[in-house]
């Protein structure tokens, strides 16, 4: 039950990280350029936020990254089991089932929530300083590192929590299934 309490909160944590990057980079669409100082201003409070934003992912990275491959792992031996249970005659077979579609569902918050983040977060802490180069320069550097990086939460320095991991993993239960079923 707490493990499922710690998931829940790691995924929560997870959607509210990329609310914030969605509204950096909705505020980062909506400047209006009145004159060089309001940008310059403008421009050094969304670094700040950036910066913050980027620190906290960094935090639940390395916070959340051990335990993220356990609870992974967990959860696909946890499916394959159900699986499995499906395909035997056991009379336990109607309680593996909830277990493994709950897990099924965790697992899917995880990885959703997890790659959302993978698709906000730019990849590299702004290096330029706006007072080295013109404000309007510094701006559109700003938005193509918002719009063009690509980092997320690392999974113990397996993988990154992405949609091409989501894919790998689903094809791993899927081979598993039908190994499973192919086999007398």
């Amino acid at each position: 039950m707490f493990d499922n309490v710690c998931k829940l909160l790691f995924v929560y944590i997870c959607y509210v990280l990329s609310l914030h990057f969605q509204s950096l980079k909705r505020r980062t669409r909506q400047i209006e350029i009145k004159d060089s100082f309001t940008l310059y201003k403008t421009m050094r409070n969304l670094h700040k936020d950036y910066d913050q934003l980027s620190n906290w992912t960094d935090q639940v990275s390395r916070g959340f990254s051990p335990i993220l491959a356990f609870w992974i792992a967990g959860d696909v031996a946890s499916i394959c089991f159900s699986c499995r249970a499906l395909k035997s005659e056991f009379s336990l077979t109607n309680s593996f089932l909830p277990y493994g579609a709950h897990d099924m569902w965790i697992l899917a918050l995880i990885f959703m929530f997890g790659a959302e983040i993978y698709t906000q977060k730019p990849q590299q802490r702004c290096k330029c300083s706006c007072r080295q180069l013109k404000p309007q320069l510094c701006q559109m550097l700003f938005m193509q590192e918002l719009a063009l990086g690509e980092v997320g939460i690392d999974v113990n320095g397996i993988f990154v929590l992405s949609r091409t991991s989501i894919l790998t993993v689903v094809g791993t239960i899927l081979t598993y299934i039908v190994v499973l079923y192919q086999t007398p």
